[in-house]
């Protein structure tokens, strides 16, 4: 459920969801002492098992992910320490490696943010959705790091593939303004 707000950007309402299920999963831990298994409607014939890490990463990457958002930087310390701990079992997690990086973003460290943003993109062999986004918030960072030429060609790449891409005018603004910002700094002709 905390999925679906996420999804719409309901980041208040994804954060509550996720404390009250994250609550849920560590009473039944504490109440049986054992590893909860959930067995979840796949597909018409297959059942999805989940164990208690696997629901407890997904409420933890969920709130995460949201605190990152919802006002920022307001609540990115607890976001930081959440992620972490996702990372830490998890490496390659897209959404916690995004999340990472937008907190070091807003913290103006941004060659480490660049570099989630390049394992996003690196680790992701078609253009995604979330490939795309790492691929300009790379960009951005590279612009502030004042590495333009790479930057430039960099956001003209994001452009053209969201070009193909639904529903992305507001990632298409972002990225034209983030270019145009990009020339502004490069200054002459």
């Amino acid at each position: 459920m905390a999925g679906v707000y996420l999804h719409d950007e309901d980041y208040q309402t994804t954060i509550t969801v996720s404390e009250a299920g994250l609550e849920l999963v560590n009473g039944h831990r504490d109440d049986t002492g054992s590893g909860l298994v959930l067995y979840v409607a796949y597909s018409r014939h297959k059942n999805l098992i989940m164990t208690l890490f696997s629901v407890r990463k997904a409420f933890n990457v969920a709130l995460a992910t949201s605190l990152v958002h919802l006002y920022p930087p307001k609540h990115h310390t607890r976001a930081l320490r959440i992620l972490e701990d996702v990372l830490s079992e998890d490496p390659d997690n897209v959404n916690c490696l995004m999340s990472r990086g937008y907190v070091l973003q807003r913290a103006g460290k941004w060659l480490e943010a660049a570099s989630c943003f390049s394992r996003v993109s690196d680790s992701h062999t078609e253009e995604t959705r979330d490939c795309i986004r790492a691929q300009e918030e790379h960009a951005w960072c590279e612009v502030q790091l004042n590495h333009l030429d790479g930057a430039i060609a960099e956001l003209r790449t994001v452009i053209e593939l969201l070009e193909n891409e639904k529903d992305s005018d507001a990632d298409k603004s972002r990225s034209w303004w983030r270019l145009g910002r990009a020339y502004w700094k490069m200054g002459g002709e």
